[in-house]
Parts: structure tokens; C-alpha cells; sequence
């Protein structure tokens, strides 16, 4: 089984280089890491360079025009070929050994079609604060969670490839909140899991899309209810996986 990690990075020059060191420690050899570079105007082109020249595992992807999250991130799972789709943000990080252990529960868990887990929250060093807020929603859907306003669904963000030929997991238009739409997206195409283990490394900044994506969060929310109101659209159901 081969993971695909994916990275869209806009002026991140600061922090790319934290989260792709992240991917080398590892210790993990069979994965690929696409990272786009969306018009950035800072050194993120400089910092790419740098890395992907003696790493075949990077493949870098430059674009004409500024996509936006939805975009580059729909863009990136198009052009992933591992069976594994992981979502890395260019200013976070994984946790040790975060590949290996989420592979094994891929793994022993064949009927799972997407997983996410517990994060630490980190400071802008990558210094750990506290664990986060990710949490199963219990016999709720992640939809219904996310109106009573606890969003259940953060990082480690992953699933398997396969579910895009079932449906779009990140929308065009999206310029914010792409974590809250891909949990109410992969809760409509297939079985998930949640891990209480943190494997990710959130880095809290003023000026991250965290500060920005709550008045998109509102308006998807209310999309997402009617839609499935009109279609009685099936949910299907979310597990607590224990390692």
C-alpha cells in the first residue's frame, strides 16, 4: 500500500521546510509528497528547490493562476497515485512514525475508507501545546456535530483514492475550511475512523485559514443540511479505531 501526501502552500516560505522534514523522518520509504506552489510571492519556489533536487519522493506542481485551497487540493488528488491520500499542510507537520502506524490501521482495517486522528496544538516553533480538539462524533454524523458548533474533524486528514470515483472530496471554489468540508464530503462516499492518538503537528499562527474560514463554515454547513434534506442522502457510519 503507497501513501500519497499532499501539500498546497501559498507564501509558507517560513514553514515548508518544517513539514517536508517532518516527511524524511519518517523512516518511511514507500510514499510520495506533491506539493503545489500556488503563485506564491514569498521563497516558497527557493525552498522547493532546495528540496525536491536530491529527493525523489517530492514532485513539485506549479500553477498559472491562484487556485485556493478547493482547487489545489482537488487538483492534487487527481494527480496522487498512491492508494492512500493524506492531507499536509505546508505550515504543519506529522508526528513520529505517523505514516507507518496509519498504513497498519488502513491495513487491519480493509472496510475503513477514510481515517483521521488526534493532533498535538503547536505553537509557532512547532513546540507542543496541548492535544487537540479532534474527537469522534459520536451518534451524531459530522454534519450534525458541526451545526451544534463542535467540529469533530481535523487532522491527520486521509483516505483511500478510490472514493474519488465516488464523489468530489474538495470542491472548486472552496478558499477556506477544507478540512470541515472533506469530513462532511467523506462521510456521504464511504466508512470512517477516528484514532485518539496524535499523529499530526498543528502549528497555530495569526493568518493561517484556521482564522479565516469560520464565515465559510457557516454557509457550508447550511449547503450541506439542505442538500441532504432534499436527497435524503445516506450517511454512512464512523468507528473508533484503536491501535
Amino acid at each position: 500500500m503507497r501513501m500519497s501526501l499532499v501539500t498546497a502552500s501559498f507564501n509558507c516560505d517560513k514553514y515548508l521546510g518544517d513539514c517536508i522534514k517532518s516527511v524524511r523522518s519518517q523512516g518511511f520509504g514507500d510514499y510520495e509528497h506533491l506539493i503545489l506552489d500556488d503563485c506564491s510571492t514569498d521563497n516558497t519556489h527557493k525552498v522547493l528547490k532546495k528540496f525536491s533536487k536530491n529527493d525523489p519522493h517530492i514532485r513539485v506542481i506549479n500553477t498559472d493562476v491562484r487556485l485556493r485551497c478547493g482547487a489545489a487540493y482537488r487538483k492534487l488528488s487527481i494527480e496522487a497515485q498512491g492508494d492512500i491520500i493524506c492531507v499536509l499542510d505546508s505550515d504543519d507537520a506529522l508526528a513520529s512514525n505517523a505514516i507507518k502506524k496509519l498504513l497498519e490501521l488502513y491495513d487491519k482495517n480493509p472496510d475503513v475508507d477514510y481515517i483521521w486522528t488526534q493532533f498535538w496544538l503547536c505553537d509557532r516553533a512547532l513546540k507542543k501545546l496541548k492535544k487537540g480538539f479532534s474527537s469522534h462524533p459520536g451518534a451524531r454524523t459530522l454534519l450534525e456535530a458541526g451545526i451544534e458548533g463542535q467540529h469533530c474533524f481535523s487532522h491527520w486528514r486521509t483516505f483511500r483514492r478510490k472514493l474519488l470515483e465516488k464523489g468530489p472530496v474538495f470542491p472548486e471554489k472552496l478558499k477556506s475550511a477544507v478540512d470541515k468540508y472533506m469530513g462532511y464530503a467523506l462521510e456521504e462516499l464511504g466508512n470512517g475512523g477516528f484514532v485518539n492518538i496524535p499523529m499530526y503537528k498543528y502549528r497555530q499562527r495569526v493568518g493561517g485559514l484556521s482564522f479565516t474560514g469560520r464565515k465559510n463554515w457557516k454557509i457550508m454547513k447550511k449547503q450541506f443540511a439542505d442538500k441532504r434534506r432534499e436527497k435524503n442522502t445516506y450517511v454512512y457510519p464512523i468507528r473508533k479505531i484503536k491501535i
